[in-house]
């Protein structure tokens, strides 16, 4: 596991030797003010201020000596009292500085400030920058410190920090200080960012072993609360593209007996630092269907069921699995078999992100509260973020339901146990994608990337960053408007959408209009390269006389004006005049013929 962090040391000499115990006052206070600043041409300057007390007279420091594991400085400077000093290297990650004029006497202070420039603490991906701010170590040496984040007024707008505290302006920079009780649970996270974008493509070999023709369904990465998807191509083309209850989009095929068959499909997926109003909320019934227990997510189980309740939120749920669950690195290079939240309960460091979801799953569901698995992509560049779910791929991550924010809100107790802390129960970063939600059941649908391909060697995922423009250009969704049955008291038409814009489209209206006849059909949703239809029926008058002479339909910014044919109305009535009198003039007839006979 890559480790970030700065560690100071104030190397003691005593005038005279002593034997020191516990019961002593202390000999110095230490303070500290850790400062990292996004410079606006985009660089990262660290600046590490350490001031030094004395509080005796019989002791000095005449040294400082500070360690850089982890860090890529660049440019390295130290000043005294304000004044450059010289750096001596002691190693390739130790430096040490002595004291021009050693602060001597009871209440003297001395000053030591280290600079350096150090990028590899920014990560970009697109248009989002993540900024790392080290967990700093050995605290418990300073009597005080501060962490101080400057970044640009103009990226602020666009800042999500954690923990969430006030900024000043100051100039062009914004400042965010952070004292030892806001750093106290978690290290400073930051990004620069509203919005991430990724291209994607996977490959699903289907296979059908069967002797009989066989349905076969596999899910399609699905809009979230928290992202959103724009599909480029679903090829071949499937029967249907649908919902099931947990919101993955599943598509159909039908495969013949023995057909092996390849879908692929690509497109972009754009990843909300906040979550989105658009997307569908699930009802009441659904809601419940994800506290029971499942395979994998013993809620009932009592054991499982005497630790639920010894907890009183969703956040002690959290705190209890990455403070319980070890997180085991020898199992990422292979396949695993899921263990499931009771025997992960014992075997505690053997866990990976299945253990760790499935945990918290099983938890909240034991507590009543509505929990399912999201499994995905999670884009890492460490292995303080690992991913375990398909050999070293995928990885796996929970959802709760907040009653409050009508939300599923995801969390990632891995993560918050393997980077050391970083908060991700109070918010998840830009780098978690939804490829299948599991709530009614817990294995179902497969995920994406852990198909069995007959081709050795083929990625079945390609995920990358890309820009925003990658969504930009998109097709209107098609309106087809066709006129139906023959009409008497009123002319039937159907109105298909067809969504062929790869994204999906929800809450709509179809405003038609034809003639005085005006209707507003409410579209909940239409996936995409899916098509919805409705019915729509117009007076028509006798002989067609009060049909308009087109109808008009418009979704989307699309309108679809289709004339409207009078001759069927025509032909209807007049055949409703003649037919009755042919019949009259026909039953007259034979009428007649047969009194003739008589």
């Amino acid at each position: 596991m890559k480790q970030l962090f700065v560690f100071f040391t104030a190397i003691f000499f005593f005038l005279a030797p002593k034997v020191i115990n516990a019961a002593e006052e202390p000999r110095f206070t230490i303070t500290g003010n850790f400062i990292y600043e996004l410079t606006e041409n985009g660089s990262f300057k660290v600046r590490q201020e350490v001031q030094i007390k004395n509080l005796t007279t019989a002791h000095y420091a005449p040294s400082f000596l500070f360690n850089v594991s982890g860090f890529q400085p660049e440019n390295l400077a130290v000043y005294e009292s304000g004044i450059a000093s010289k750096l001596t290297k002691k190693s390739e990650q130790e430096y040490e500085v002595t004291f021009k004029s050693p602060a001597l006497g009871r209440g003297s202070t001395k000053k030591v400030a280290v600079t350096f420039e150090d990028d590899s603490l920014l990560t970009k991906k697109g248009e989002v920058t993540e900024m790392r701010i080290p967990r700093l170590q050995n605290v418990e040496m300073l009597d005080h410190y501060l962490v101080t984040v400057r970044i640009p007024k103009a990226d602020a707008e666009r800042l999500h920090m954690f923990p969430d505290v006030h900024g000043m302006q100051k100039g062009h920079y914004v400042e965010y200080v952070f004292d030892e009780q806001n750093l106290k649970n978690h290290p400073v996270t930051a990004f620069i960012g509203d919005t991430a974008a990724y291209s994607f493509g996977l490959t699903y070999p289907l296979v059908n072993d069967s002797h009989f023709t066989k349905t076969v369904t596999f899910a399609v990465p699905p809009d979230t609360a928290f992202q959103k998807v724009f599909l480029d191509t679903l090829d071949p083309a499937v029967e249907s593209l649908t919902y099931d209850s947990d919101g993955n989009w599943v598509g159909t095929v039908h495969l013949k007996a023995g057909e092996r068959r390849k879908i692929t499909v690509s497109g972009t997926v754009l990843v909300y630092a906040e979550a989105q109003s658009s997307y569908p909320r699930p009802n009441a019934e659904a809601l419940k269907l994800n506290t029971r227990p499942a395979r994998y997510w013993e809620s009932d189980s009592p054991e499982i069921q005497e630790i639920a309740n010894s907890l009183d939120s969703v956040e002690s749920i959290y705190n209890y699995v990455t403070s319980n669950l070890s997180y085991d690195y020898t199992k990422t290079t292979r396949p695993q078999e899921r263990m499931g939240a009771k025997l992960a309960l014992q075997k505690k460091s053997e866990a990976i992100c299945m253990e760790f979801t499935d945990l918290f799953i099983a938890l909240a569901r034991a507590k009543g509260i509505p929990a399912r698995e999201v499994n995905g992509f999670a884009v890492s560049l460490d292995m303080a973020r690992p991913r375990s779910l398909g050999n070293d791929i995928l990885h796996s991550w929970p959802e709760y339901w907040d009653e409050k924010r009508n939300l599923w809100v995801p969390v990632d107790p891995t993560w918050g146990k393997t980077t050391g802390g970083v908060d991700y129960f109070s918010h998840l970063d830009l780098n978690h994608i939804a490829f299948v939600i599991h709530g009614l059941s817990s294995t179902d649908p497969q995920t994406p990337g852990t198909y069995i391909s007959d081709t050795e060697g083929e990625d079945l995922i390609r995920i990358e960053p890309a820009g925003k423009d990658a969504v930009l250009e998109r097709k209107d969704p098609s309106l087809i408007i066709t006129q139906r049955g023959f009409p008497l008291l009123t002319q039937n038409f159907v109105v298909v959408v067809d969504n062929n814009t790869g994204t999906a489209i929800y809450n709509t209206v179809a405003n038609v209009k034809a003639g005085d006849t005006t209707l507003a059909q409410e579209i909940v949703s239409i996936l995409p390269f899916s098509t919805v239809s409705f019915p729509v029926s117009v007076k028509a008058g006798f002989m067609g006389s009060a049909l308009p002479s087109s109808i008009s339909v418009t979704t989307q910014h699309v309108t679809q004006v289709s004339p409207i044919t009078k001759e069927q109305a025509l032909l209807m009535h007049t055949l409703a005049i003649i037919l009755p009198i042919a019949a009259l003039v026909a039953g007259t007839i034979f009428y007649q013929k047969a009194y003739a006979k008589h």
